[in-house]
Parts: structure tokens; sequence; C-alpha cells
């Protein structure tokens, strides 16, 4: 494959990507009041205290047994029930207000158009992946999705994103990570492929630099220039 070398805002991209391995929540799409919504929406039906939204915020991108147990102390079965509770009420009181980000769908068009594959890899459950990638009409540009269930080990782990790499057959440095959380990023190196920081999610501009990601977007229809 031929390379070609640009500099955009300073970053030096070696254009040879041939697969791309992207977040869900805070990357493809705005899920973060879908989110809130459902994990107070389980908090109350379990007679527990809500939470700041906030706090719930800093914890997305995390499985969800790790935020329950953040946010709430919860342990053994109960936090098994909030876990299941949500998975319950998500589609009924989260998926009406998931919405993509602007650009995503031409991006992943262009994309799927230059052969590049594409995979999806987050701490979601797996059967709301599927579920949220055909409503939102994206699906079909998608050839490996990777949900909570699928790994043994959650993000920052590379699991995920190892398994990607081998369904896409591509190599590691072929590939290209590209997420709006710290976990995204460390993934993404662990397993040997290139990190994309993702500014405009759920994830602070300034703790996502501090990972020192080979690079950053403001806007999704920039990962073209990688492919």
């Amino acid at each position: 494959m031929i390379s070609i070398i640009r500099v955009i805002r300073g970053q030096i991209i070696k254009c040879s990507m041939r697969a791309l391995i992207l977040d869900f929540d805070g990357t493809l799409a705005d899920t973060k009041s879908s989110i809130v919504a459902t994990m107070q929406h389980t908090l109350r039906e379990m007679g527990l205290d809500a939470v700041d939204e906030s706090e719930i915020c800093r914890r997305i991108g995390l499985p969800l047994e790790s935020a329950f147990a953040e946010l709430a102390g919860l342990r053994g079965e109960l936090l098994l029930k909030a876990v299941g509770l949500y998975r319950e009420r998500y589609g009924s009181v989260g998926f009406s207000q998931v919405t993509l980000f602007p650009n995503v769908e031409p991006t992943l068009a262009y994309c799927h158009r230059r052969r590049a594959g594409i995979a999806v890899a987050s701490g979601k459950g797996k059967a709301a992946l599927a579920a949220l990638l055909e409503r939102l009409g994206v699906s079909r540009y998608i050839a490996a999705v990777y949900g909570e269930q699928d790994v043994a080990r959650q993000k920052p782990a590379p699991d995920a994103a190892l398994m990607a790499v081998q369904a896409l057959g591509c190599s590691p440095s072929e590939t290209l990570v590209a997420g709006d959380t710290v976990y995204d990023v460390r993934m993404g190196r662990e397993a040997g492929c290139k990190t994309c920081a993702v500014l405009y999610g759920n994830g602070t501009p300034e703790e996502l630099k501090r990972e020192q990601p080979d690079y950053t977007i403001n806007d999704f229809g920039e990962l073209v220039q990688f492919f």
C-alpha cells in the first residue's frame, strides 16, 4: 500500500490505515442523556438515592458493574440486580434520546467505499449496540461489533481491539482506534494500534491529551484524512 504523508493542524498523518475501531458512546453517538436517564431510573426503581449527573458522565465508558459500584457502592446481588434492571430499561427509557454526532453517517460511508474494515468496540451490551446501530442507520457499514459480553477484560484492556483486528484481517499498525475516553486510547495503545482521541465526546480534552494519543479530532468527519 502506498503511504501518503499529510500535516494537518500540526499533526503528521501517515495515511495508510486499513481498519477503524470505534467506540460508540460519545464517539459515534451522543448517548449522554440516555445513559443518565436510565441510570437515574434504575437507582430510583431500586429505592436508592439519585446521584449527580456529572458523576454519571465521568463514568461513561466504564462497564456497568464498575459504574454502579462506584456511583452507589453496590456489591454482590444488588450490583447484579442494578445491571440487569439498567439493561431491561435502557430500550424504553434511553433509546429515543440517542442521536448520531454530525458527519458520522457520511464518514462511515466514505470509509466503507474505501474498503476500510470498520468495527465497534464498546462497554455497552451487545444487543443494545446492535439495535442502536440498526436504528441509527449505520449498521450496514460495520463489519464487527463487540460489547461487554464479548471480552473477559473490559477497556482499557486491549482484548476488544485485538479481537476486532483479527476479525478485520489487518495488523494493529494498520488499524486506528478512535474514542472519546482515556479507556479507548489506552485500549488502542495496548493493542499496538494507532490511537485517535475524539475531543467532542464525554472525556475532557485535557485528560485525553495527557494520554498522548497519536492523533486528535474535533469532528468525526476528520477521520476521512486517515483513509
